[in-house]
């Protein structure tokens, strides 16, 4: 097709001209406003100059020369309005600019784009800072335990100095053949040393321990096993004095599907005492460095 402004040739369904950058779509919707509008003012036209020149033409005879006077005057008049507003171009109110009733339209479906690329934003921001804390999480918690003790290792626990000799060991029930105490799931035993480095006596309790799981599950354990797995040290309410060492396994209640294989994924968290003594811990990682 042929571009209106320029005449230049174009592939049809273009929206501009590539020559006059004429846009085919808004100027034609401009064309046939503008179409529209003369139309209106060609009646308008023929009316103000129709009416006043029949009403003369009809009325001269009966007219005197006065009305003929006015008449005449009034009709001129007209015709001089009529030109003057025929070459006057429409005025804003009269003709809408598509281009600017388009702009208007555009807002609702913009601000619904840049709605829908700020929640994506947003999302990803989200998910980015999220990958992020895990991260930075893991290398935290992976720095933590290569700092901590390990099976085989000793360090002070507050006025304690405390150290795991062995890996966990698992059995189904604790005790002699006459006298035993069977799990209700799997016994997980973890031998333990601790010596009294205070002033003062300090009271040994197997509450002082816990075994904290991967995922940060917290087990308790169990004090009456405790006393069948040991033969002197029971770490029940145990008191010793200063310079006193004390050795036995705390005992802990574990569902049988933890197999001892994942014990060495599980941390011995032991607390620097009962009470007012406690408060502070150090965690064991129960595997050898």
């Amino acid at each position: 097709m042929r571009c209106p402004k320029c005449k230049n040739e174009v592939n049809d369904g273009v929206k501009y001209c590539n020559d006059c950058g004429y846009a085919f779509g808004v100027n034609k919707l401009r064309d046939n406003q503008m179409s529209n509008l003369a139309s209106q003012k060609a009646l308008r036209v023929l009316g103000w100059i129709f009416v006043p020149f029949v009403m003369v033409f009809v009325s001269w005879k009966s007219l005197r020369n006065v009305g003929r006077f006015y008449g005449v005057i009034w009709a001129v008049l007209s015709v001089l309005y009529v030109i003057g507003n025929l070459n006057t171009a429409p005025s804003d109110k009269q003709l809408r600019s598509p281009v600017s009733a388009m702009e208007q339209k555009t807002p609702a479906i913009s601000d619904v784009e840049v709605k829908a690329q700020k929640e994506a934003e947003y999302k990803a921001k989200k998910d980015e800072d999220s990958k992020a804390k895990e991260e930075a999480d893991a290398k935290s918690k992976t720095a933590s335990l290569e700092k901590a003790p390990h099976i085989g290792e000793a360090t002070e626990v507050g006025k304690l100095n405390v150290a795991v000799w062995k890996g966990a060991l698992t059995a189904p029930s604790v005790g002699d053949g006459i006298l035993k105490y069977d799990a209700k799931g799997m016994y997980w035993l973890i031998r333990v040393g601790v010596s009294n480095k205070d002033k003062e006596s300090r009271t040994i309790d197997s509450n002082m321990f816990k075994l904290v799981g991967p995922d940060g599950t917290t087990y308790d354990p169990d004090t009456t096993a405790g006393r069948y797995a040991n033969d002197k040290t029971h770490f029940f309410l145990e008191k010793i004095n200063p310079g006193i060492d004390i050795e036995g396994f705390v005992v802990f209640d574990m569902p049988a599907s933890l197999g001892i294989e994942k014990t060495d994924q599980f941390i011995l968290r032991v607390d620097s005492g009962i009470g007012f003594k406690g408060g502070s811990h150090v965690d064991f990682v129960l595997k050898k460095r």
